[in-house]
């Protein structure tokens, strides 16, 4: 599901390592119109889940509502103990009332999202080999002009809600209180998948084969950007990226600001959008705002391990086991350091 994020962009939850870590930050202007997600993966609430919304009507109340119990987190707020982020696909903007000129001016990957022909070729979604028996189980485009190879076992989702907490009781807690509020203004939860991150001994987040995760994170620069402490306008020389690659009306790789959706002025009558770098007449609707990918994979932990010792086993060859060949396939040592 091809998600965006309208001044409030969020960002998938990531493992991290245990200890300090040097962060960045936004500076006031633009933090308070980016969700924290963005600048965060909330790694001090690991307790996480995500809600797949359907929408029934084209009706924003439950936006209004959902403040009530689980506020979405801006990039200016202080750690909190308990934090949200909200994304939309392309359909559910359409729900949502946006008109056909700006659902046109947003990127083609989100008007086509993962379902169109040629994108499911380039990621190896083939049918009754690497896609669960059925077909996909939903999709952020179905209702997308010109998508008759959307599967009709895939129904449309118009929504992603993050929740995080603490500790998987306090996230019970929140979740029911966000889902009795979705029944109450009549927006069904279709689909929910816990993303509670998992540590180990040592404090280090794994991936599900066991390998230390979450070292590499980028760190954005440009003129919006706050830089870690002791660290160089420039940014890292390693992981240091232009602000543009993730936000939008940013400078990204290109030397250009980073494009975005945009509306018409007439359909901003209060001028609530920033003018920015947009044509004359129009009003920005992505700024600090960011495109986001949801794919749901499911990774079959035991083959991989077996095809791992029945090829080393094939190789008979002195020091090669399935650990060697793990490393060699993930790209490092499951302590992450090698």
């Amino acid at each position: 599901m091809d998600q965006a994020s309208l001044a409030t962009p969020p960002a998938a939850a990531s493992g991290t390592t245990a200890g300090p870590r040097r962060s960045w930050s936004l500076r006031p202007e633009h933090a308070r119109e980016t969700q924290g997600l963005v600048v965060s993966s909330f790694a001090h609430l690991p307790a996480a889940e995500a809600m797949f919304l359907r929408l029934d009507r084209a009706d924003g109340a439950w936006l209004r509502a959902l403040r009530e119990v689980a506020p979405v987190t801006a990039a200016d707020s202080k750690e909190n103990e308990a934090s949200t982020a909200i994304a939309f696909t392309w359909s559910g903007l359409k729900m949502l009332g946006l008109d056909k000129d700006a659902l046109a001016s947003f990127s083609r990957p989100f008007r086509e999202g993962m379902h169109q022909e040629d994108r499911r070729r380039r990621l190896g979604d083939v049918d009754g080999l690497t896609v669960v028996d059925g077909g996909p189980q939903w999709s952020g485009n179905a209702d997308h002009a010109g998508q008759e190879q959307v599967p009709p076992s895939a129904p449309t989702v118009h929504a992603l809600l993050l929740i995080y907490a603490r500790d998987d009781a306090a996230l019970d807690r929140r979740v029911a209180a966000v889902a009795a509020v979705l029944q109450r203004e009549e927006v069904a939860v279709f689909r929910k998948l816990r993303l509670s991150l998992k540590r180990d001994s040592d404090g280090r987040t794994r991936e599900h084969f066991g390998f230390a995760d979450g070292f590499s994170q980028p760190i954005p620069r440009g003129s919006g950007i706050v830089p870690p402490a002791g660290m160089p306008e420039t940014g890292h020389p390693w992981h240091g990226i232009e602000a543009g690659e993730i936000l939008i009306g940013h400078r990204n790789a290109y030397d250009e600001d980073a494009p975005g959706p945009v509306v018409v002025g007439a359909a901003d009558p209060q001028g609530l959008l920033p003018k920015g770098a947009v044509p004359e007449g129009f009003s920005d609707l992505g700024r600090n705002g960011t495109y986001m990918v949801v794919r749901e994979l499911r990774q079959d932990v035991a083959a991989f391990w077996t095809s791992l010792d029945q090829a080393a086993a094939a190789r008979g060859e002195p020091g090669v086991d399935a650990e060697w060949l793990a490393a060699r396939i993930i790209g490092r040592e499951r302590d992450g350091i090698s």
